[in-house]
């Protein structure tokens, strides 16, 4: 049809599933992180995040302190920069994706707690 356009819409996510929510979540937090850190103001606050995390996140990270990195990465980090949860949950959440527009998502790391046991899921 005249002026129809045929290209596919990707997203690439960052994506953790597991059968527990918890432990994809918590599989996430290292790439919600890095994402968060390299991420400009404008997107940080469009997201809702708290600017002085995000900087304590920074100051972590540039000293290797996973485990800081880990206790200042919240749920709005998490969600903001990730698809993490439950098959259920992530399903859902590319359904969204694909009522946007989108009409390929490719899955990025970390895949979830175990990446075998995540790619089978």
């Amino acid at each position: 049809a005249a002026g129809k356009k045929n290209f596919d819409v990707g997203a690439y996510t960052a994506m953790s599933i597991d059968q527990s929510e918890k432990k994809a979540r918590n599989a996430a937090k290292i790439v919600a992180a890095f994402i968060a850190a390299g991420s400009p103001e404008a997107l940080l606050t469009r997201h809702g995040l708290d600017l002085a995390n995000v900087a304590k996140i920074k100051v972590a990270l540039g000293k290797f302190d996973f485990k800081t990195v880990g206790e200042l990465v919240s749920d709005k980090e998490i969600d903001a920069f990730t698809i993490a949860g439950t098959p259920e949950m992530v399903k859902a959440k590319c359904a969204e994706l694909t009522k946007t527009g989108v009409t390929q998502i490719i899955f990025g790391s970390p895949l979830g707690p175990d990446m075998t046991n995540s790619i089978r899921l």
